[in-house]
């Protein structure tokens, strides 16, 4: 990462935005819901929140100096910026409203289907007795959500994947061309967040490698890179969110220029 990063200025222009979404957020509201693309729309700016709200929290345990749930809600932020991001790619090459309609319906409906065949997976375990026909049970169960007769458990995870992590990133680098992010810092700081949501999965799962990390740098947290690269990263990754999402709420409506403070992308 760029040694001359102005950090300090990172996250007073996120904190400017952010603002200025908050204070115009109806007129930002009814703005994409006027717009071609209310759903992608939406969908922008829910992640946009969502990432927010995560990053919030991680300087919160890093200021007592909880470093283990930050490194936790840090892989969270990862995956939720790539989500972003891969909706932003696809307004950029599609520019169509179908990333927005797929992600409500699509995705909702493959989520809540395989929720339900893990229900009942747990009550195998609980009953000992095993459960035939899951998925057609499942059907059975909610024909007041009109899903097609060919439906299959095939079909669930091939629609699971469309938004998987390693199918939004594979999406986001092999088009990144059309965002210019084979600018050198902006590609190496994807590649570092690709990286990182790898290393850090122990931490979700509470693996081994978890003590070995903590303990290397719990005496000295303040001073570790650990806690200096996620500081950084979580801000850089809120204010890139900013220019892309400000970026698409200008291209739907000219008239929110004037409202929203301008965003440069950090790196």
């Amino acid at each position: 990462m760029n040694e001359q990063l102005d950090l300090k200025n990172i996250i007073h222009n996120h904190h400017r935005f952010r603002d200025a979404l908050i204070e115009n957020q109806n007129t930002i509201h009814n703005a994409i819901l006027k717009s071609g693309k209310p759903y992608s729309g939406q969908y922008l700016l829910n992640f946009y929140k969502k990432v927010n709200a995560i990053k919030d929290s991680i300087i919160q345990v890093l200021e007592i100096d909880n470093i283990y749930p930050a490194f936790i809600l840090y892989r969270s932020v990862i995956e939720h910026y790539f989500k972003f991001y891969y909706g932003y790619m696809i307004f950029i090459i599609e520019d169509n409203d179908q990333l927005g309609k797929k992600f409500i319906s699509d995705l909702w409906l493959a989520e809540f289907l395989d929720t339900e065949m893990k229900n009942l997976v747990i009550d195998e375990i609980l009953t000992a007795a095993p459960i035939t026909g899951k998925f057609e049970k499942i059907l059975l169960k909610h024909p007041d959500l009109g899903i097609p007769t060919d439906y299959t458990i095939t079909k669930v995870e091939e629609e699971k994947e469309k938004f998987s992590f390693l199918s939004t990133v594979e999406y986001c680098l092999k088009n990144k061309e059309l965002d210019d992010i084979e600018m050198e810092e902006t590609y190496r700081f994807l590649i570092k967040l690709f990286h990182e949501y790898n290393h850090y999965a122990t931490f979700v799962h509470g693996g081994p490698s978890t003590d070995i990390i903590t303990n290397e740098i719990k005496n000295d947290l303040r001073n570790s890179q650990e806690y200096d690269s996620i500081f950084s990263s979580v801000y850089i990754t809120a204010d890139l969110l900013s220019f892309y999402l400000r970026n698409f709420l200008v291209s739907i409506e000219k008239g929110l220029d004037k409202i929203l403070p301008v965003t440069r992308r950090p790196l």
